[in-house]
């Protein structure tokens, strides 16, 4: 039985514009397309239910086959605002969109905007055109990944970046500086352990997922640390959990960038000595249990 699944950067992408960034009325209004979105297919809908020939599966970066990216994964993010944030989310989205040489466009396949008078928009980033959007987009956004990235953080970056206004320039300072979660992926351990892994499980045992903490509030940090809490207990010890989320919670608090990234240099030297064949497995006990609380708790 085919079904369509949110990934690990569609989620965290999503909650990260709809809590950390500066549109105070943003609410998540799916990633996972409902019965309506079933029938006229789209990137709310995986490759496989799509119907065939459907626009969301036939452009270069989204057709699996030849493409190996992911045939049961949605691709797209739907969130609400108001005529204010709107507008604002409308000026970011169309400064990259305006621009060929913007490194950001490459993954994105079109947003749907409005700019709080006449027609809402749909900017295509591959063909660079503008054309109408349905008017259900005068209040809520509309943003489309081409597929082959839906599990890769560097897309994630990307939008959120885009999503805050940032420059080409200050997008591509954070890309040049290697954050220690790009440093823990530089490990023998996981160069030994990602043949083993699917693309979920690799996001999650480079502990992607927890990268940037010193720009969220307390509470959001400690809230993303927890969900990796379950890994670093099973791959480096319980005293390392505890640690991790503890300096996650006080850096953000005090903003103290240091102290993360010291832990995070012990945490990746510990790692080092962690057989990758016991990573392996406890990689995938722990998504085996997030996966079975996830089909609640995952915005649908």
């Amino acid at each position: 039985m085919m079904a369509t699944r949110s990934t690990p950067e569609l989620v965290h992408a999503a909650r990260a514009w709809e809590d950390d960034l500066d549109y105070p009325s943003a609410v998540l209004s799916g990633i996972v397309g409902d019965a309506r979105h079933r029938a006229s297919g789209g990137y709310h809908i995986s490759i496989e239910d799509n119907p065939p020939g459907n626009y969301s599966v036939v452009r270069v970066d989204d057709a699996a086959p030849p493409g190996k990216w992911p045939r049961d994964r949605a691709a797209a993010i739907d969130m609400s605002m108001s005529p204010k944030d709107m507008v604002k989310c409308y000026k970011r989205v169309r400064a990259v969109w305006s621009n060929p040489a913007d490194p950001r466009r490459r993954f994105f396949n079109a947003f749907n905007v409005w700019d709080g008078s006449g027609d809402a928009v749909r900017l295509d980033f591959v063909t660079g055109t503008a054309s109408y959007a349905t008017p259900d987009h005068k209040w809520h956004n509309h943003g489309e990944w081409r597929r082959r990235y839906v599990n890769d953080p560097a897309a994630t970056r990307a939008m959120l970046s885009m999503l805050r206004g940032e420059s080409v320039a200050a997008y591509q300072k954070e890309e040049d500086d290697v954050s220690w979660s790009e440093r823990i992926k530089r490990r023998p351990w996981v160069t030994q352990t990602w043949p083993h892994l699917g693309e979920d499980a690799r996001a999650d045992a480079t502990l992607a997922g927890i990268y940037g903490f010193s720009r969220l509030s307390a509470e959001r940090a400690a809230e993303l640390l927890a969900g990796q809490r379950a890994i670093l207990a099973a791959i480096a010890g319980q005293d390392v959990a505890e640690a991790a989320e503890r300096a996650a919670r006080e850096g953000a608090r005090a903003g103290a960038a240091e102290a993360l990234d010291e832990l995070a240099e012990g945490l990746a030297d510990r790692l080092t000595e962690v057989p990758a064949e016991q990573v392996r497995q406890a990689v995938a006990e722990v998504l085996r249990e997030r996966d079975r609380r996830a089909a609640g708790d995952d915005p649908q």
